[in-house]
């Protein structure tokens, strides 16, 4: 028999490791927002043409590796949103076969 309690707080716990990798992804989003507009900053003080700015800013070795951070914060924050989804999925299936097994006792 399943203990209820104990299905629910792993699918908390799972839950919370997914709110976790979303709030960072969503930091490192920001920062990399802010970041560009340093960039950006810089390079209008710099003289540079403002047609090129935006291609400059990204192609700046700073925004590139704040670009990688965020994306793997995003996979990360991805694959523990699919874990819980796995864990719910799971945790219907042995509702499913307890019940299942419930009515083939009757």
């Amino acid at each position: 028999m399943i203990d209820p309690t104990e299905l629910y707080n792993k699918a908390m716990a799972q839950a919370e490791n997914w709110a976790d990798a979303d709030y960072a992804s969503g930091l490192l989003d920001d920062a990399l927002d802010t970041l560009e507009g340093v960039i950006t900053a810089e390079l209008k003080a710099d003289g540079k043409p403002v047609s090129i700015i935006n291609k400059l800013a990204k192609n700046d070795e700073r925004w590139k590796e704040a670009a990688q951070k965020r994306r793997q914060a995003r996979r990360d924050a991805l694959i523990e949103k699919l874990k819980y989804e796995q864990m719910n999925r799971y945790q219907d299936n042995i509702r499913t076969k307890e019940s299942t097994e419930r009515q083939l006792g009757r």
